[in-house]
Formats: C-alpha cells, sequence, structure tokens
C-alpha cells in the first residue's frame, strides 16, 4: 500500500491516467486492463479498472497496475 502528499498528488497527475491501458497483476494473474476513473481517498490514488477482454469493473490501487507506454 503506497500513500501520497497532497503535492505528490499534484506532481503525479493521476487523472491523466484515464483512457489508457495496462496490466493488472493480482493474486498470480495478469490481466489487460482499461483505466475508467481515478479518485484520490486519503493519500490513495485508486483506477476504476475494465478488462480489456470480459466484462465488469473494480477499483484498485495505484500501485497494482502497470501502464503501457
Amino acid at each position: 500500500m503506497e500513500t501520497y502528499d497532497k503535492k505528490q498528488v499534484e506532481q503525479l497527475k493521476p487523472e491523466t491516467a484515464r483512457g489508457e491501458v495496462g496490466v493488472l497483476s493480482m493474486e498470480g494473474l495478469d490481466v489487460g486492463v482499461k483505466i475508467a476513473d481515478v479518485r484520490v481517498r486519503f493519500g490513495h490514488i485508486d483506477y476504476l479498472v475494465k478488462p480489456l477482454n470480459g466484462k465488469g469493473e473494480v477499483w484498485v490501487e495505484r500501485h497494482r497496475v502497470q501502464v503501457m507506454v
């Protein structure tokens, strides 16, 4: 779990991740995802991700998603 102060959040500009594609690593599984939304809560940055194949969505912490560049 990673936490960020207000200045770090401003520097990271997490809102720019909306629409990006990445890989969610979870319990030994890597899943291709698209970042649908971003929220900052109590020093944590969360992404709302949707799978590239399949359906559903889930909020996960930023550090669990590797954004593809």
